[in-house]
């Protein structure tokens, strides 16, 4: 290697150790306050958490439908939220299941089930859950009350 490319090269390196090394260093007079504050401004949001965690139980009454498949006018139906996400057990013995998390404002958007078309959309808001499961063949709409975490 020439003269002036190791010159280059060693300055090069310099800067980036230089560099490397402001990473972790607070600037010069910061308190650690301050400090602990960019950092946690800089950090991504929090998620929702587990404050919507629970079981929620209650009726879910058919309003609409175009198959004999959709049961009972009147079923006892229930959605789960563990770490934020929400289930909906469309058919226990087919495992049909609707999924999705649960959003910071309490709103619900979930989907699946077999065809895909499936879906429960609602809000949870005061310990209840209310909304609507609609599939291709049944609109049923939805009260649930929170029964534990």
């Amino acid at each position: 290697m020439t003269a002036p490319l190791r010159m280059i090269s060693r300055s090069f390196l310099g800067a980036i150790a230089l560099l490397a090394g402001c990473a972790d260093t607070p600037p010069r007079g910061a308190t650690p306050a301050a400090t602990a504050r960019a950092v946690s401004a800089a950090a991504p949001p929090a998620a929702v958490g587990t404050r919507f965690d629970g079981r929620y139980v209650g009726q879910g009454m058919l309003t609409n439908s175009r198959s004999n498949d959709c049961g009972a006018q009147q079923q006892t139906r229930s959605i789960t939220v563990v770490n934020g996400n929400a289930t909906y057990v469309v058919d226990q013995h087919r495992n049909i299941v609707v999924t999705g998390p649960v959003q910071g404002d309490g709103s619900v958007a979930l989907t699946g089930g077999t065809d895909r078309t499936s879906r429960v959309q609602g809000r949870i808001q005061d310990g209840s859950f209310s909304g609507v499961y609609v599939s291709t063949a049944c609109v049923r709409s939805l009260e649930l009350r929170r029964t534990g975490r």
